[in-house]
């Protein structure tokens, strides 16, 4: 009874080791679950920072890409240092361009959305501006939840007024359900990032989708986010800013 037993705890253990294994592997990327079709979600792209370091956009396009987000911005004041280079080189290489602000739950929203708008400009030509909104483990734990939607609140009435679109908000599904599942921000697209399934936000359908975080397309070095838009070329094509 008692080698049963043991026979019982360790099959148990190991298939419980198996299984943590399996997460972990793809939790970080290691594994991919996600393949979207092409056919079901025809307009597809990646989106970078510095840490991709060169890329040839180019090969990029030709390999069947559509679109690249870049970050810009993050906080008040820093820039990202690539960001100059990828936007011309990625317009010259005939993708559609967004770029992205990594935003600081630690500062002003007022300059934070005036430092993005200094960075990037007008935008025209390219899709609606993109807000990177994170569990960072730093400051925004603290702050309540009511406290951070009245300052992104006034991030996004700012950025509204001077661009005349709504953005896209970057987010997972756990954040969007703390803190922006609410009539406030209901008009703005949703970019949302789960590596494991198609996103689920609650009733509502998801704009962008970052499906992985290992991707691997030819021109860059390294894995590379990939994601899809949900819907057709034509619908996509009407984000563009004119």
């Amino acid at each position: 009874m008692k080698s049963l037993l043991r026979w019982f705890i360790a099959i148990s253990f190991g298939v419980s080791l198996i299984a943590l294994i399996g997460y972990l592997l793809v939790v970080y990327g290691v594994i991919r679950m996600n393949y979207p079709s092409k056919i079901i979600y025809p307009v597809q792209g990646i989106d970078v920072s510095h840490h991709q370091g060169e890329i040839d956009f180019e090969q990029v396009k030709m390999d069947g890409w559509d679109f690249v987000i870049m970050k810009s911005t993050e906080g008040g004041d820093w820039k990202d240092t690539r960001f100059n280079s990828y936007y011309k080189d990625a317009r010259k290489a005939g993708l559609t361009v967004g770029v992205y602000h990594y935003y600081s739950f630690c500062t002003d929203p007022i300059v934070q959305v005036n430092h993005f708008i200094d960075v990037v400009g007008d935008l025209k030509g390219d899709l609606p501006p993109a807000i990177d909104l994170e569990f960072d483990n730093n400051c925004n734990t603290s702050i309540p939840v009511q406290k951070f939607r009245a300052n992104f609140k006034l991030f996004l009435d700012r950025l509204l007024e001077h661009y005349n679109v709504y953005p896209i908000i970057y987010c997972n599904e756990a954040f969007y359900e703390k803190y922006l599942n609410v009539k406030d921000f209901e008009k703005c697209l949703f970019w949302v990032r789960n590596i494991i399934s198609q996103p689920d936000l609650a009733g509502r359908m998801w704009d962008f989708w970052q499906y992985t975080a290992k991707g691997s397309v030819p021109g860059i070095n390294g894995a590379v986010d990939l994601n899809a838009f949900s819907g057709r070329r034509f619908q996509f094509e009407e984000l563009i800013l004119n």
